[in-house]
């Protein structure tokens, strides 16, 4: 089945080209890809190994779409459908990298495996990710663009990624921002 037609169901995230490129400014060695360059045919092009990946987009949700698993959603090519599935996360080479995933729900199960981690989080782990920074619900694109550069920020300094999410986490605290917005992302390593 073709699920790319379904694709404009998902509304537009402005805010994630300026965190993409603000994100990517605290690495000398870079590769950016925004709009239709974001695309399942240039990951499969590249290495990964021992890089740090970040991800601002959508997720299908397998409970609402026609897509059965957890995908992240790509733009389309010729030669791919724009979704990057659990089983393709898992055949990629993501060998001690850290991955952010500034997307809603990212760690959904599969609607038919009552394993926890059956879903986008154990694909990456499984394909060799160091650490992921993942999202329990929803989130909100404008703190999400936030906690993210933050976070890569911390990242490039070679920091710990469970203490770098928990340092952003107690700012946004202290700022008496609602649990809500930032008590959803979580790190796996």
């Amino acid at each position: 089945m073709d699920y790319s037609r379904h694709q404009e169901n998902f509304f537009k995230l402005p805010e994630t080209r300026d965190e993409i490129n603000e994100s990517s400014k605290f690495f000398k060695s870079r590769k950016v890809f925004l709009g239709k360059d974001a695309n399942e045919t240039k990951l499969n092009s590249l290495d990964f190994k021992d890089s740090v990946i970040h991800f601002a987009t959508h997720t299908n949700n397998p409970y609402l779409s026609l897509m059965p698993d957890p995908a992240l959603v790509l733009s389309p090519s010729k030669s791919a459908d724009g979704y990057l599935s659990i089983f393709e996360i898992s055949d990629l080479n993501f060998s001690e990298s850290h991955i952010i995933l500034a997307a809603c729900d990212t760690d959904a199960s599969i609607t038919t495996d009552f394993d926890y981690m059956s879903g986008l989080v154990k694909s990456f782990v499984l394909s060799g990710a160091k650490s992921l920074l993942a999202t329990k619900w929803d989130i909100e694109t404008t703190t999400a663009k936030e906690i993210t550069i933050q976070y890569s920020n911390l990242l490039s300094q070679s920091n710990n990624p469970q203490q770098s999410i928990q340092s952003i986490q107690n700012k946004l605290i202290s700022k008496g921002i609602h649990p809500y917005i930032w008590s959803g992302y979580f790190v796996v390593n």
